[in-house]
């Protein structure tokens, strides 16, 4: 690669890290994806929780109508 090459090669990647730079000070925090972690659970205990959630759902709806008609 002669030099001429090689100095237009640097100017572009300047250039364009250039124009990148003000998206980045506006762009905030980097959003990064938590790590999830999935738990080996039998059938039979994601069903019970998936009752259980449900239960205190219908349980919260109730309350919260209650109070609302009162």
């Amino acid at each position: 690669m002669d030099t001429t090459q090689q100095r237009r090669k640097v100017f572009w990647s300047a250039f364009w890290c250039g124009m990148a730079s003000p998206g980045l000070l506006l762009a905030g925090d980097v959003v990064r994806i938590p790590r999830v972690e999935v738990r080996q659970v039998s059938a039979l205990d994601a069903l019970r929780g998936d009752w259980e959630r449900i239960g205190d759902d219908f349980r919260r709806v109730i309350s919260r109508e209650e109070t609302a008609g009162q």
